[in-house]
């Protein structure tokens, strides 16, 4: 039997951790920074230093995470200097500092009134609520949602207008119109949760099966090369099994660009339990790397790699 060399694990990793606080998993080591039980989706900013996420004040009807009531939170990588940086007032989800050094964070903002059924914002880490402003096209009547930036502040957008999909890079306006980039797809099948890669030529996300963006039972893991001169995601390459039964989410980048993070309810064959999983591309070797394999452990970020 030939000798698998063992994955190389990043090292400064935040997740969603057991009962949704916030974590950090260094040398092993979990030190749990919140005590909410609905902090979730941390982000790391481009110094390492903070972290971004969302705080779940009310589950609205307890169905659809669209009434869901949430503040978009910060907090430093080794705790500490918690604030709030909105309001509570809307469904504030999905953050991600950008790349380019400003500790600008970006964000998803489900409107319950009017035609824009979701929104982009931008605000920083010094900011107070209701500093937040807008990004998306202020006249295009379209989901907009952002998942990922470049250095140069475009951001990577996925748009929704009745039966289209269209993906975008975005150099954005904040509170005007901003320039849209149109950018070609492998295919038209729906992504979630697009991670561009460190040295920005790869990009992973999840990719859907079929239309119905809501559920991730039919979702599979996939990567491609990504061109932001030419304007391309190609040659994808799906690096996770169909499974009706359980769910794979939110793939993310190490640093050397050979190892993607995931998580899913696999282990058990579906469920609440979630656990961390490496997959190396250079050979498709594939390890659990969550400390407690009876715990919970969703949406990794690894330090200093904003999405």
């Amino acid at each position: 039997m030939s000798h698998i060399e063992p994955i190389k694990r990043p090292e400064g990793i935040a997740v969603s951790y057991n009962t949704y606080n916030i974590a950090t998993i260094d040398q092993g080591k979990t030190n749990v920074l919140t005590d909410s039980d609905w902090d979730f989706k941390p982000v790391c900013s481009a110094d390492g230093k903070y972290l971004t996420f969302f705080r779940v004040e009310d589950f609205g009807d307890g169905v659809s995470f669209l009434t869901w009531k949430t503040k978009l939170c910060v907090i430093n990588y080794e705790g500490g200097g918690f604030r709030e940086l909105t309001s509570g007032e809307f469904s504030d989800f999905n953050p991600t500092f950008m790349r380019d050094g400003s500790n600008r964070i970006v964000f998803n903002r489900h409107n319950r009134e009017g035609k824009h059924e979701c929104e982009i914002f931008m605000t920083t880490i010094d900011a107070s609520p209701g500093d937040e402003q807008k990004v998306s096209h202020p006249t295009i009547n379209s989901y907009e949602w952002v998942y990922s930036s470049l250095k140069d502040g475009r951001l990577f957008v996925h748009r929704i207008e009745t039966e289209a999909r269209e993906v975008y890079l975005l150099k954005p306006n904040p509170g005007g119109l901003g320039e849209y980039q149109r950018v070609s797809m492998p295919s038209n099948k729906h992504i979630h949760k697009a991670n561009i890669s460190p040295s920005e030529t790869k990009i992973t996300y999840m990719l859907d099966h079929d239309d119905d963006w809501t559920t991730y039972e039919d979702v599979q893991i996939a990567w491609a090369k990504f061109d932001a001169g030419r304007l391309r995601v190609y040659d994808e390459q799906v690096i996770t099994k169909a499974d009706p039964n359980t769910v794979v989410e939110y793939p993310k980048w190490s640093p050397d660009e050979d190892v993607i993070i995931y998580d899913s309810n696999k282990l058990h064959g579906g469920g609440l339990l979630y656990q961390l999983y490496a997959y190396r591309l250079s050979d498709g070797a594939e390890e659990n790397i969550s400390p407690d394999h009876n715990l919970n452990y969703q949406v990794c970020s690894i330090r200093g790699i904003p999405k």
